[in-house]
């Protein structure tokens, strides 16, 4: 079974890359996204795991399923990166990419999760740690989107919004900041969005990008 967070260190070959023309963001098979410079590529990172496995933040969906086998493979012709767990209990997918058509305005990232066979749990671990990790930062909730904003020097006007189609709760607090979790239970056919993205102001709300999917398909 897949570790919510993963711990130790994924070979590099373990992760996928996806990006907006402007950012990238590296995707392990683990479902954890544990490198992504926000909102440019030289930008100071929102997660850093990949650097720094307790410290760095990671943002990682990954269901509970016992001896699965992950593979990646991303969408024929496309920047579409998909991650799947192959199990005898069932199968998961996981969707993730970033709209290029909103580029200019939100860098969204956006993940869509997917019960391809059976019926499986999930668990969502988002824990931002702004400018590598040495950024403080603070949570607020606002009309269904939960907005972090770093307290440091690295971006200070554009925070990042968490949106999901399935209820958040916290977890408690790592590193004293507060972390969300989620576990939702999916059946066949059931997907769901779970996306950070970059809103421009504190109280701004990022809008939903799931047209977007089509968009960097044909691009």
């Amino acid at each position: 079974m897949v570790e919510v967070p993963s711990r130790g260190y994924q070979p590099i070959e373990n992760y996928g890359v996806i990006g907006d023309l402007y950012t990238v963001a590296l995707v392990g098979m683990d479902g954890s996204i544990d490198f992504f410079a926000f909102p440019h590529f030289d930008s100071p990172t929102v997660f850093a795991a990949l650097l720094d496995h307790v410290k760095g933040g990671r943002f990682q969906i990954a269901p509970q399923l016992a001896n699965a086998r992950q593979k990646q493979l991303y969408l024929p012709d496309s920047n579409i990166l998909l991650t799947r767990f192959l199990a005898p209990d069932g199968v998961a997918e996981i969707s993730d990419f970033m709209p290029v058509e909103e580029v200019a305005q939100a860098h969204n990232l956006v993940r869509r999760v997917k019960t391809v066979r059976g019926e499986l749990c999930f668990r969502m671990l988002c824990a931002p740690r702004f400018d590598y990790g040495r950024a403080a930062h603070r949570v607020e909730q606002q009309e269904g989107t939960v907005l972090f904003a770093s307290e440091g020097n690295d971006s200070p006007s554009l925070p990042c919004g968490l949106m999901s189609t399935r209820s958040l709760s916290w977890s408690g607090r790592s590193l004293g900041k507060p972390r969300r979790r989620q576990h939702p239970t999916m059946s066949r056919a059931a997907s769901r969005i779970p996306r950070i993205s970059g809103v421009t102001g504190l109280g701004a709300r990022p809008t939903r990008a799931a047209g977007g999917r089509w968009s960097t398909v044909r691009h």
